[in-house]
């Protein structure tokens, strides 16, 4: 019912000569014409943040409506071939201020949500409702240019809060998309700022992270695990002991209790160094390899899944 009336107020003789009464004077008429105060509420809040430092939608009826309808705008703006987005100063759909109020919306209620799901049902559904004649760009297309455009908002919102800049890129950066999970995001950076302060701690996590990663390059393999490595395969004791050590990881792995992944990741530097120093990863035979681009790819994969800590100014 508030999605139903949020814009009704529009059309109002009040809302057309004074356009910043949009939403209040929703609110007033809803309450007037006997709606539930959860649905006045919204009409209202569905508009927030109307400027810079505005206050947000607090209430859940708010909160739905007011992420629907910007997503919504925003995905069905990007998914047209000659869409009119964003360039330089000129933004007259306000797409800017609509990405930021979804981002500041989501962080300042706590909510664990996946954006990119919505913004994939949020295209689909305005294909599936438009004329047979209407064009859009692709989904995945459409998708790739929304999430590109949401988290340059998200990454300013992130600077304005006084976080360093490599963090930032190094949380955002990592195969995990942030925006399916707003919350998590904020957690890493938190972790990193913290590790940060810690110089000594920091060089246990981020020189091997660091190695692996460019070692990898181009051969990383995202969808490695440690089935994929062969023991038949290893040619120095050294390797079957970082893979025991990345096999016990991957079954003991925290999942979104970095503290101890980054526990955890420390405890493998000596086996790690001793890898480096015993074998050529780029070996001749391309079974040795392969099976060395494997085991270094599962183990980059759980720093990953703090940060990529190449972004990182050390």
């Amino acid at each position: 019912r508030g999605a139903m009336l949020a814009k009704a107020d529009l059309v109002t003789g009040m809302v057309f000569e004074f356009t910043e009464l949009q939403g209040a004077m929703g609110r007033k008429y809803a309450t007037l014409g006997g709606e539930a105060p959860a649905v006045a509420e919204a009409i209202f809040e569905h508009y927030l943040p109307r400027f810079t430092g505005d206050i947000l939608a607090q209430s859940s009826v708010g909160i739905a409506v007011s992420l629907a309808d910007k997503i919504d705008t925003i995905v069905a703006v990007f998914s047209q071939k000659n869409a009119k987005l964003p360039s330089g100063s000129k933004d007259p759909l306000g797409l800017r201020r609509m990405a930021s109020g979804i981002i500041q919306t989501v962080l300042e209620n706590k909510l664990n949500i996946d954006l990119l799901a919505l913004m994939g049902s949020a295209y689909r559904s305005l294909v599936e409702s438009a004329p047979a004649t209407a064009q859009f760009q692709d989904e995945a297309t459409t998708l790739e240019l929304v999430n590109t455009f949401v988290i340059q908002r998200l990454r300013g919102i992130l600077l304005e809060q006084d976080n360093r800049y490599d963090i930032i890129d190094a949380v955002l950066e990592t195969e995990k998309a942030p925006l399916s999970d707003l919350q998590d995001a904020l957690v890493r950076i938190g972790q990193l700022k913290t590790l940060s302060l810690d110089a000594d701690a920091l060089k246990k996590v981020y020189e091997p992270a660091n190695r692996i990663y460019k070692i990898l390059g181009k051969n990383y393999i995202a969808t490695a695990t440690a089935a994929d490595v062969k023991a038949d395969r290893f040619r120095d004791p050294s390797e079957n002991a970082l893979a025991e050590k990345v096999a016990t990881l991957e079954t003991q792995n925290p999942g979104q209790d970095y503290a101890a992944l980054i526990t955890q990741l420390s405890g493998l530097n000596e086996a790690i160094e001793l890898f480096f120093e015993k074998v050529m990863v780029n070996d001749p035979d391309a079974a040795v390899r392969e099976n060395r681009y494997n085991l270094l790819s599962v183990l980059n994969r759980f720093y990953l899944q703090l940060a990529c800590f190449p972004k990182l100014v050390v």
